[in-house]
């Protein structure tokens, strides 16, 4: 089974991407971020539902499934009537909270976090050099562990994730970054893209449309418990590495259009 460029290893398994690292983010800005991170965390916390609150409309999803469970079985349609009530205090709490969570983003503690953030943000795409015509684009990345490179072929739900990158080219080359590194990868180096016939579930879902909308249709992409389902995906080696890049198949147009390599249009 090929490994990733991007893949997260355990330590025994590592692999140095610094040739290919165009950039890296300051500590400083790191900082920032991580702390303007923390500080959004807190505003959505107090004005979210409270703790008991969280447990309570916890309890009243899963007891409401547990008395029309026993009225079913049970043939009593009292249980339906319990059901019900808890069913009512689960619809409240949700509206209540996202009613909380609405007036904490109009606040002016909110507004100047926001603020804050799109400055930050112009801050770090001038130090990555992410141009303002860059593209997102979702990368696969799998997570390995030891004694994986045996499973033959075999995915479990759990292996890979799609992470969001800037996508863009520059005097042929093409460059994947994320909020913190930024990688540059000759044309010449890479490959032919080629098929992998297996379903992924992506824990995530990145863009604007949902998956269901038409500009996914031709894809085939399905919803489901824990995340969005996705068949095929595409490996483009990195020459001399034995490492390759993974796209899902809904990013094979916009990587065509992006490199105009001809690879890129099985999709």
């Amino acid at each position: 089974m090929k490994q990733g460029f991007f893949d997260f290893y355990d330590e025994a398994n590592t692999f140095d991407t610094t040739p290919w690292r165009k950039a890296l983010l300051a500590p400083q800005l790191t900082e920032k971020l991580a702390q303007l991170e923390q500080r959004e965390a807190a505003l959505a916390a107090s004005h979210g539902l409270s703790t008991p609150a969280q447990a309570a409309q916890l309890f009243s999803m899963l007891g409401a499934a547990l008395l029309i469970v026993i009225a079913v079985m049970g043939g009593n349609t009292v249980w339906l009537l319990g059901s019900a009530a808890l069913i009512g205090v689960y619809i409240l709490l949700h509206i209540t909270g996202k009613r909380r969570a609405a007036a904490g983003a109009a606040t002016e503690e909110a507004r100047a976090l926001a603020d804050e953030r799109a400055a930050l943000e112009a801050a770090v795409r001038a130090a990555l050099g992410i141009p303002e015509d860059a593209v997102q684009v979702d990368i696969l990345r799998r997570c390995w562990q030891p004694g994986d490179e045996e499973r033959s072929g075999i995915v479990q739900l759990g292996d890979y994730g799609n992470h969001p990158r800037f996508a863009w080219m520059n005097d042929g080359r093409l460059y994947l970054s994320d909020s913190s590194e930024a990688y540059a990868f000759d044309l010449a180096e890479l490959g032919i893209p080629s098929k992998v016939d297996l379903k992924l579930l992506l824990p995530r879902w990145n863009k604007p449309e949902p998956p269901t909308s038409a500009a996914y249709r031709a894809f085939r992409l399905s919803v489901g418990a824990g995340g969005v389902y996705c068949r095929p995906f595409f490996e483009v080696e990195v020459a001399d590495t034995g490492r390759v890049l993974r796209f899902p198949a809904y990013e094979m147009p916009v990587l065509l259009k992006l490199t105009g390599l001809g690879g890129f249009a099985q999709s």
